[in-house]
């Protein structure tokens, strides 16, 4: 577990990494300036090469392969807790919905020099031992990465092929997701708004996203739950009724199928990091 909000790296290399299977505790920012290889994460690979960000956060499970003797990134880490306090969904809905289907983005040759830039500029700063990094000041770097990052995927929508029909339909899900998460979570429902059956939702979303239909839909009400636990004085019964569940007792059975553990022991444990002693 990071203690300081932000951390940073300047060389990760080929023999730092470990090539076993581990879960994400903090973070992550990984700029890939030589080299390439392919990193599973949640079992599915992803293909990267100089130029490369990866974006990483809590609770993802990944594994590195295949890589050239010479891989090298720049690592910008953010404690669980920094993290916690971005709701992606609300600000950064682009970075959210493509973090869904890939969490690799190439980063344009003219803009690496600026993503570079923005890592070594902190780099210095860290390197003085008179500046102290606050949660506040770690926070905005946070927010600027995802800015940028938003700002890079429009432009690359903008200029990116025709989608195939797969993936229009994986495209329109995520927003129609995005737009009925805390009232709908049944998938026959979508499969409706998209004119195709559940079985053909099913599917496609499985061979393009390599993920479920149902396991979508909860990434986008977990992450909302996650929010509002961590970030505001809600009671789990408000946040129950918030995202549409019927009791307490059902979304707490929810959230610990996906989470592993009870809304309010998930809350207690944001609140133990957040103390002054982990800050």
């Amino acid at each position: 577990m990071l203690v300081s909000p932000i951390e940073v790296k300047e060389q990760i290399l080929k023999k730092d990494l470990d090539h076993k299977p581990f879960e994400v505790i903090n973070g992550a920012f990984l700029l890939c300036n030589k080299g390439s290889g392919t990193i599973r994460i949640n079992l599915i690979p992803y293909d990267f090469s100089v130029g490369s960000l990866i974006i990483l956060v809590p609770g993802m499970l990944i594994q590195y392969t295949n890589l050239s003797s010479d891989t090298c990134f720049f690592k910008l880490i953010f404690s669980s807790v920094c993290v916690s306090k971005v709701n992606l969904i609300k600000r950064y809905p682009e970075v959210f919905m493509n973090m869904i289907n890939a969490v690799v983005i190439d980063i344009p040759e003219s803009r690496i020099a600026m993503y570079q830039e923005f890592i070594t500029q902190y780099l210095e700063a860290n390197r003085k031992e008179s500046i102290t990094v606050s949660s506040e000041f770690a926070l905005s770097l946070l927010n600027t990465m995802f800015i940028a990052i938003s700002d890079n995927l429009r432009e690359r929508e903008q200029q990116k092929r025709e989608f195939t029909r797969g993936e229009i339909i994986c495209r329109s899900l995520s927003k129609l997701i995005l737009e009925h998460y805390q009232t709908e979570r049944a998938i026959r429902f979508y499969a409706n708004k998209l004119n195709i059956t559940p079985q053909h939702l099913c599917t496609t979303v499985k061979k393009n996203c390599g993920n479920s239909v149902s396991n979508l839909i909860a990434h986008f009400v977990i992450m909302d739950a996650k929010g509002k636990l961590s970030s505001t004085e809600l009671t789990i019964q408000e946040i129950a009724e918030s995202l549409n569940f019927k009791s307490t007792s059902i979304f707490s059975k929810y959230f610990k199928r996906y989470v592993d553990m009870t809304p309010m022991e998930y809350r207690n444990l944001k609140k133990q990091l957040q103390s002054p002693l982990n800050q």
